[in-house]
């Protein structure tokens, strides 16, 4: 078993045949997605449910966005869910700054491009950039936080949850649950940079 964040159901994975579990409940969801520079796949089943759909999007980028809107759409019309209430607890806002996947290639230096980056937008909302878009999530638990930006009736709504000690700030996403972002120092993100932007 792979677990991120064992001590939340929705934020770790078991794998399986391939398989890695996409929602717990209501019902329970497995499936895996394959991408390529041309092709955006998506295979997802809920055998209680007796459902399963499976798409294949040709077309760069703009296809992996397009399989992700179907899928969602999808199961929030068949499964609808509500959204989590607002956090109304102490204050406990996350670490800010850049986030780095540890999914990427590690024979040569990170690209910073592809970091999340994550600002505090008042007490209880944060504004993350990632890929150029801009998306905004409102807290709905201790370091905690739901998506507010292109949410739809229904869900799914995709959540972040922030964690580890001070000495290795972590984050990982609840459709990603088999991933984990490290907070990366500044002087990470300007040696790795300088060496994206040097001419090749």
């Amino acid at each position: 078993m792979s677990a991120n964040a064992p001590s939340l159901p929705d934020f770790h994975s078991s794998f399986a045949h391939g398989f890695y579990v996409v929602r717990e409940n209501g019902p329970r969801m497995i499936g895996h997605g394959g991408n390529t520079s041309d092709f955006h796949s998506m295979l997802l089943l809920a055998p209680e449910a007796d459902f399963g759909i499976f798409v294949s999007y040709s077309g760069g980028d703009g296809a992996y966005q397009a399989r992700t809107e179907l899928i969602n759409a999808v199961i929030g019309r068949l499964f609808p869910e509500a959204p989590a209430p607002l956090w109304t607890g102490p204050v406990s806002p996350p670490p800010t700054g850049s986030y780095r996947t540890n999914r990427r290639t590690y024979s040569g230096p990170a690209n910073p491009r592809n970091d999340i980056k994550i600002a505090a937008h008042g007490e209880r909302a944060l504004v993350m950039e990632a890929g150029g878009r801009k998306s905004y999530w409102t807290q709905i638990g201790p370091r905690r936080y739901q998506r507010a930006t292109g949410a739809r009736p229904g869900g799914p709504y995709e959540q972040i949850l922030f964690y580890g000690d001070a000495s290795d700030p972590r984050m990982s996403f609840s459709s990603q649950p088999m991933m984990l972002y490290r907070l990366v120092s500044e002087s990470e993100t300007a040696s790795a940079d300088a060496v994206a932007n040097e001419p090749g």
